[in-house]
């Protein structure tokens, strides 16, 4: 057997035996594999006559219409102009109004000049918290501390080999 196997070992490799099935139980589950890949094949073909039921559907049922297209969303303005933009900050105002506290957003909103004015703009601003009280101060701590090593660097090349060496040999000894 150990000869048959030994002139046969891509043959069984590749129905399982890698997998930790023997080699003679993989025929008993090829039936298995087959079925389960023919409900997958009818699945899709199901899928794909459905699809096609549904476009014929849909055609029949416009037969005769008139289709025409229109903006998805238009924030029920039919004309939208650049004075009725919406933009990125109109989006995030729950948000930044919810984490107001946090966040610290700044409005700028000069009155309207007149009885019926032609222009008025809103500005807000909202500070990067993380980089400013978070990421800022601590990389001013280590570029401070970095600093207090500049006199490690000469740049003189037998210097910095030197200190290579120490680090190796510093190594070598940790694992000891």
């Amino acid at each position: 057997m150990a000869g048959a196997l030994y002139q046969h070992e891509e043959w069984v490799i590749s129905q399982g035996w890698a997998a930790g099935i023997a080699p003679e139980n993989v025929a008993g589950l090829l039936p298995l594999a087959a079925n389960s890949l023919w409900m997958v094949v009818i699945a899709a073909v199901g899928l794909a006559f459905f699809t096609a039921a549904l476009a014929l559907l849909r055609k029949a049922l416009l037969t005769g219409r008139k289709v025409t297209q229109a903006p998805t969303w238009d924030c029920g303005y039919t004309q939208p102009t650049a004075r009725m933009q919406y933009t990125a900050s109109s989006f995030a105002q729950p948000i930044t109004h919810l984490f107001r506290s946090i966040l610290r957003t700044e409005h700028d909103f000069p009155p309207p000049a007149g009885l019926f004015p032609k222009e008025s703009e809103l500005e807000t601003t909202t500070p990067d918290v993380f980089r400013e009280r978070l990421f800022g101060p601590a990389f001013q701590s280590v570029g401070w501390l970095s600093s207090k090593f500049r006199w490690v660097q000469h740049g003189r090349v037998q210097l910095y080999v030197l200190y290579i060496a120490a680090a190796i040999v510093a190594l070598l000894f940790w694992k000891l």
